[in-house]
């Protein structure tokens, strides 16, 4: 069964499944806490490469709390997120889109699509806006909700059914979002493996997207 024919409800993750920026976002974070003593940084890196997902404010309540032991951190969590932003806003709208997720978004526009991202809301908007996919999404969703309560509110508004429901992820916390609220999974991209991932495509261009 073709994929279209089966699904009414699409929810993306952006970064590595829309925009081609996991690499892009993994160099501004280091860049953000080279500062730091090496060991620190690398610490640091693995707890943002294993959780993707989350937003940059929690990891760097991480950095600031867990690594350098410190107290009163906010104006600290606060700088390195706006040092992350300026990293990034400069150079996004550079950014290439995932290899066919254009073309799909535009084949499947009268379908209910949302974005769920650990990005900051009000910046996500203003890219999307920027990178002309705005218009074809019903609700973009960042932080600081969590993609948890991103899926509550959207069964709360729009009544979706779970088996007409299909979730694409690039992260751990994409899979686990889906799992919980039974939504179908699909995994973009090689970012992580999990034996327990049914469903994979390397982009929107791969014919296994056609059929489950």
């Amino acid at each position: 069964m073709l994929i279209t024919n089966k699904f009414k409800n699409y929810i993306f993750d952006f970064d590595g499944v829309i925009l081609d920026s996991v690499e892009f976002k993994n160099q501004a974070f280091k860049k953000t806490v080279n500062r730091y003593d090496k060991k620190i940084v690398k610490k640091f890196m693995n707890f943002h490469l294993n959780n993707l997902g989350l937003s940059r404010f929690r990891k760097y309540k991480f950095l600031c709390q867990e690594l350098l032991k410190l107290e009163n951190t906010d104006n600290l969590e606060k700088e390195l997120s706006n040092d992350y932003s300026k990293i990034v806003n400069k150079k996004i709208l550079k950014v290439k889109f995932i290899k066919g997720v254009r073309n799909f978004i535009l084949k499947n526009k009268k379908k209910n699509l949302f974005i769920s991202s650990g990005s900051p809301q009000n910046e996500l908007k203003k890219i999307c806006v920027k990178k002309k996919i705005s218009k074809y999404f019903i609700k973009v969703l960042g932080s600081p909700k969590t993609k948890y309560q991103h899926m509550m509110y959207i069964k709360k508004n729009y009544k979706i059914k779970n088996k007409e429901t299909v979730f694409f992820g690039d992260s751990i916390t994409d899979y686990r979002t889906a799992k919980k609220y039974n939504f179908t999974f699909i995994q973009v991209g090689n970012n992580m493996k999990n034996k327990k991932i049914k469903f994979r495509i390397k982009d929107f261009f791969d014919k296994k997207l056609l059929k489950l």
